[in-house]
């Protein structure tokens, strides 16, 4: 047959004292972790909601998702550009003066001290400005 249970052993005397009342936070006092947090992720998107900004990027994505063609047109342009810049550093390895196979817009002047004139920063600011016109194309016109 079962066996009862054993009885449980009594509680110290100390578990039994009143427990010391804890005094309750006010709400402002929780209210500065969110502002804290809202300063810090006010720092990282430029004051901009991450929610907007989701949803922006997401909206985007579907709709370059849905229009292959405009898909297709953006490996051709990657293709192409790739290309360029094969042919430059193909130039450069003849002279080392060889014109640049992208200028940058009007009014950038990002690149306009003599160092970036040469290699091997001419390459990286080439690269920079092709990748730079690509993504342009990529997040312009595109439909839907």
């Amino acid at each position: 047959m079962d066996k009862p249970a054993p009885a449980l052993p009594p509680a110290p005397a100390a578990d039994l004292a009143p427990v010391a009342r804890i005094e309750t936070l006010g709400s402002e006092v929780f209210r500065t972790f969110d502002r804290m947090r809202e300063a810090m992720l006010g720092q990282f998107t430029g004051g901009l909601s991450p929610a907007a900004l989701t949803l922006a990027l997401q909206d985007w994505t579907m709709h370059l998702a849905a229009a292959p063609g405009k898909r297709l047109e953006l490996m051709d342009k990657a293709n192409r550009k790739a290309a360029r810049l094969l042919s430059h550093l193909a130039a450069l390895c003849v002279d080392r003066e060889a014109p640049a196979c992208i200028e940058p817009l009007p009014g950038d002047y990002r690149f306009a001290a003599e160092g970036w004139k040469k290699p091997p920063f001419s390459i990286w600011a080439q690269a920079f400005l092709l990748q730079q016109q690509w993504w342009h194309n990529a997040t312009h016109e595109v439909p839907g």
